[in-house]
């Protein structure tokens, strides 16, 4: 399945079995969760069910376990950690695991004592997993109904793309027009010259915007590299609403 298919493939769930995913894809995971740490945030798998109302919207039931993003509190943190989570999430959806980002109202000193976070460390989202449930429940079709998560907008709504530029760049952009939010906001802007050269912006500046724009960054990037777009992101120190990261064309 290509990256392409598995963007598509990908949606919010809230309803488990409670089994564990296999021992193979657990391994698998810890070693890409193990290969994004660094001094400023990390991904951490924890091995213990998550249920209840433990978002801003949306009740999970029977997570057997979840991932947990740990930042020094920096917005680039969170946006640098969010881009690495999503590549996870993205990987567990090729294997069949189902995933829910969850960014609002979790009780963070249980999320932070279950996560073993030190001393100003922050779990800035949490992202349950496991075996998707065969059937949604009614409070999760409503749910979904309320934020219409599967809705897009339009793709001139979002982008900005120089009739020059080349023409896979509007692959890419389409990866990130599909990309999850918190309450399907789609605060992605991005603005493209006739080089490829891109700028990211966001429509929105509140403690969301961060991990918005990680995970369209990791889409994105994703799809360049699959798509044979050479070039690399840069993201500056302070990321604001008006200038997140910017993609500059050529070699990486």
């Amino acid at each position: 399945m290509n990256i392409s298919d598995i963007i598509k493939r990908r949606r919010s769930v809230r309803t488990f079995t409670g089994t564990m995913p296999p021992e193979d894809i657990m391994t698998e995971l810890q070693l890409r969760v193990d290969s994004t740490a660094c001094d400023h945030y990390r991904l951490v798998v924890v091995e213990s069910a998550m249920s209840g109302n433990i978002g801003s919207y949306g009740v999970i039931s029977k997570a057997p376990a979840w991932l947990a993003l740990v930042t020094d509190g920096s917005d680039e943190s969170a946006l640098r950690c969010a881009l690495e989570a999503e590549k996870i999430v993205l990987y567990l959806t090729s294997v069949n695991i189902g995933t829910c980002w969850v960014a609002g109202t979790f009780n963070q000193s249980k999320v932070q004592h279950a996560a073993d976070t030190r001393e100003n460390e922050h779990v800035v989202a949490v992202i349950p997993f496991g075996i998707a449930a065969p059937k949604r429940r009614l409070i999760e079709s409503l749910q979904s109904g309320l934020t219409r998560s599967t809705s897009r907008k339009p793709f001139d709504k979002l982008f900005q793309l120089d009739s020059r530029a080349p023409e896979a760049y509007t692959t890419l952009l389409e990866a990130v027009r599909l990309a999850p939010s918190a309450m399907n906001v789609q605060p992605w802007r991005v603005n493209i010259d006739h080089e490829g050269k891109a700028v990211f912006s966001s429509a929105t500046d509140n403690k969301y915007t961060m991990l918005d724009m990680g995970i369209a960054l990791a889409h994105f990037v994703l799809m360049a590299d699959s798509s044979g777009v050479a070039g690399r992101l840069v993201i500056p120190h302070h990321p604001i609403s008006a200038r997140i990261a910017e993609w500059m064309p050529g070699d990486k």
